[in-house]
């Protein structure tokens, strides 16, 4: 793993262990490239509401699965064997907290590639977590959030390097996210 990948999933592994050694009752993690879509707070409230009924293990607030089953207004099911793109807004509930950080965690002792599976992106790990552990994942439909473009940590690209390039692709990625911001405001 790059030091950016290895970095952003000790990150979360770090937050799983302080929210476990609280005996927290949910844990939600937000990495720094989140936004929300236009009308989040009044969409929040009505699947918060959903989530309280406590009929779920992962939540992810945003990110790409092929296929979702609806369940109440703005979520769906996902089955554990249907991987999830984009960890940037998920919540664990309690009880998933603990099984989810021992097995992400046994995951850096494993050799990369191990049919249990090892060292890998965290979007990955979550998705073999759930699928070992047969979580009972929700996420919302439509998205309440969503990754925005940014310089990445995880991958670099050459002209983040460059001092000229690199002040180009700063303002490209505003000219995306104003339009990827304007595109999801007329979704909502």
């Amino acid at each position: 793993m790059s030091i950016g990948v290895r970095g952003c999933f000790l990150s979360h592994l770090g937050i799983l262990k302080l929210a476990e050694a609280e005996a927290v009752g949910s844990v939600l993690i937000l990495e720094d490239d989140v936004s929300f879509v236009n009308g989040f707070s009044e969409r929040l409230t009505g699947v918060v509401e959903t989530l309280q009924s406590g009929n779920w293990d992962v939540f992810y607030g945003g990110g790409g699965t092929e296929r979702q089953h609806p369940v109440a207004t703005g979520l769906a099911l996902v089955e554990p064997q249907d991987g999830v793109g984009c960890a940037h807004f998920i919540a664990l509930r309690g009880s998933a907290i603990g099984p989810v950080r021992q097995y992400i965690e046994a995951q850096l002792a494993r050799p990369h590639g191990d049919p249990a599976g090892g060292p890998m992106p965290v979007d990955g790990s979550y998705s073999w977590a759930r699928r070992a552990l047969g979580l009972r994942t929700l996420i919302a439909a439509p998205e309440l959030c969503f990754q925005r473009s940014s310089r990445s940590d995880i991958t670099p690209r050459a002209w983040d390097r460059i001092g000229g390039l690199r002040n180009l692709a700063t303002l490209w990625r505003n000219v995306k996210q104003r339009l990827d911001l304007g595109a999801r405001k007329r979704i909502v």
